[in-house]
């Protein structure tokens, strides 16, 4: 709730699992409506009605992405920018990215977009992200791979959201 305390985790500058706390101080303003005076800084183009958590944790590059988590460890939305100097943070609220998995889990599935011919990089069917379950093989690879031994992961289940990018390399044969 809005007036509560909360974290946000990012990795700026190199800086593994950098913690800053701050206040929660709206969870559901327009996105329409974010602004520094008269200047705009933020036009959605998606939908004027989607709303932005606000806080004040402290964010810089490497934050974007990063949980934003209440004092009960609940996931409360997920970072994504800020206004420097302002000591506002954004954050896409967690019903709004529940959301957006739930439509990308319905769009078409990763392999069929793979298979089928492009002649660009530029696509009206494609989100630019994939969406995998999680297996013990993937948890195992993040733990190997990704977090290696700075700690373990208490990953169990749940989903991985990952963007791809296609390169020559990787795009699909003709």
């Amino acid at each position: 709730p809005a007036g509560g305390r909360v974290v946000a985790i990012g990795n700026p500058s190199g800086l593994a699992f950098c913690v800053c706390d701050g206040l929660l101080q709206s969870v559901d303003k327009p996105e329409s409506t974010v602004s520094v005076g008269t200047y705009e800084y933020y036009e959605s183009t998606d939908d004027p009605k989607e709303t932005v958590c606000v806080h004040t944790c402290p964010m810089g590059p490497g934050f974007s992405g990063g949980p934003l988590i209440d004092m009960s460890g609940r996931l409360a939305g997920v970072n994504w920018g800020g206004i420097p100097g302002f000591c506002e943070s954004f954050a896409i609220p967690l019903e709004n990215f529940k959301r957006f998995i739930f439509k990308a889990m319905k769009f078409q599935s990763h392999e069929r977009l793979l298979q089928e011919k492009r002649y660009s990089y530029e696509s009206n069917k494609s989100l630019g992200i994939a969406v995998q379950p999680m297996s013990l093989s993937l948890r195992r690879h993040i733990e190997n791979e990704i977090i290696g031994d700075r700690m373990k992961s208490q990953i169990r289940s749940g989903l991985i959201v990952y963007w791809h990018t296609f390169t020559p390399n990787t795009l699909p044969s003709e």
